[in-house]
């Protein structure tokens, strides 16, 4: 039984989204550490050893390649405390798109295209565009006139990038500007009944209006078959 439960891994496959190993040993996964697992290893002492787990041996990017680098080279430490989860950055950038500024019209996106087909580099004024979310290349700008380490974090006077790792594209931010304005998915989901209070529209009716699915009669005009505010 004890052959059968046994797993170990090294280093695999990441979830894209939030940098922690994927779960299970069909996928080559790490072991799940719950709430009570926490409890247990707290109540022991064992306070780096869970440290190491939440940081180098989970969503920590940086600090994973540090310890990558240390295994082979030999040559580095590793300090747990300056750790920093991808998780966190996460929710902290769902935080910034709910509350992000449009003053700055540098980081509004123009048009809908993505690669450009031909030389498979992204489209300025797209979706992917370097000027907004970061570099295509490890430290090279988009028009190749900088290349290297050696020019990181200049930003091209031709192009317009920013030389870096194209990793900080996980952390750049843009927006578009919609025609119609649309109601904040990630808000319904926690404030549905404060909505449907202020709104004075229930909240099953208003959850259909949010998805398209109904709409509101604002100004009924002469007929007397629609009343206001009717969904």
């Amino acid at each position: 039984m004890v052959v059968d439960k046994f797993h170990a891994r090294n280093v695999g496959p990441y979830s894209l989204i939030y940098q922690q190993p994927l779960k299970g040993r069909a996928q080559l996964g790490g072991q799940r550490v719950g709430e009570m697992e926490v409890w247990v290893l707290e109540a022991h002492g064992a306070a780096w050893n869970l440290m190491e787990m939440m940081s180098v041996k989970s969503d920590d990017i940086h600090q994973r390649r540090l310890a990558q680098s240390a295994l082979i080279f030999d040559d580095r430490q590793i300090d747990l405390r300056s750790s920093q989860s991808e998780s966190f950055n996460l929710l902290l950038q769902y935080l910034r798109g709910i509350e992000i500024s449009f003053a700055d019209d540098n980081f509004r996106i123009e048009s809908s295209k993505t690669v450009n087909i031909r030389t498979f580099k992204p489209e300025l004024g797209g979706l992917f565009d370097p000027r907004i979310f970061g570099p295509f290349l490890n430290y090279e700008c988009f028009c190749g006139k900088y290349k290297g380490k050696d020019n990181k974090g200049q930003k091209c006077e031709r192009c317009e990038v920013l030389i870096a790792e194209k990793n900080i594209q996980r952390w750049r931010m843009g927006h578009i500007s919609l025609d119609t304005p649309v109601t904040n998915i990630l808000l319904f989901k926690v404030l549905s009944t404060n909505l449907s209070k202020l709104l004075e529209i229930p909240t099953k009716k208003l959850e259909d209006i949010i998805y398209f699915r109904a709409y509101v009669v604002l100004d009924n005009g002469l007929t007397k078959l629609l009343k206001k505010k009717e969904v």
